[in-house]
């Protein structure tokens, strides 16, 4: 089927190129066989139908279903790879300050029995928080860092291990020092295990 246009030689063209009307401010044009014309020539057309804004809106817009649920399988995969590390390191991190919390009770027990003769802060059959306040008392450690909410302390003055634990839950209980009243270095052990 032929077009209506000017005929130049052998070739058809379309009356647009003569024209020169645009659409949407645009002078796109594209190359399209024309079966009807003698030997097969290519003809320029205006534009294709999916440069026109109109038809812009019967493209596909937005996400499948399938691309949707794709995309919430993986998020799904990387939160179960890397929450458990979060809850981990905050595990770790206590374990850490409680850690560091014995070690620095250890130093300064060691100090308080220096300079009081070699015996135990606040007594050989003190309790726990007898010991802590008699460490405080004395100036050998802050109430603030040592005695904060959820940290616990344990002293058992029959085996001498000073163990602390969060939220009651024993998360490490570390045995710190022996009561054996000897005077010599077991009385206040050093963590060897961490």
């Amino acid at each position: 089927m032929r077009r209506p246009g000017r005929k130049t030689g052998t070739t058809l063209l379309p009356r647009s190129i003569f024209d020169r009307g645009t659409r949407g401010g645009q002078e796109a044009r594209s190359q399209h066989f024309d079966p009807g014309c003698s030997g097969g020539t290519r003809l320029p057309e205006e534009r294709s139908m999916s440069q026109h804004p109109a038809d812009r809106i019967t493209r596909r817009s937005g996400f499948t279903l399938i691309e949707i649920l794709i995309v919430v399988v993986i998020l799904g995969i990387l939160a179960s790879i890397i929450v458990p590390q979060f809850a981990d390191a905050q595990s770790s991190t206590r374990a850490a300050a409680m850690r560091t919390q014995l070690k620095t009770i250890r130093g300064q027990v060691s100090a308080w029995r220096i300079q009081n003769g070699n015996a135990m802060p606040g007594g050989n059959s003190a309790t726990a928080s007898q010991m802590m306040e008699t460490l405080i008392d004395d100036g050998y450690i802050v109430r603030t860092v040592f005695l904060s909410p959820g940290f616990i302390w344990e002293w058992n003055p029959t085996t001498g291990a000073l163990n602390l634990s969060y939220n009651e839950a024993i998360e490490p209980s570390i045995p710190d020092a022996d009561n054996d009243g000897d005077g010599d270095s077991d009385d206040i052990a050093l963590i060897e295990s961490w």
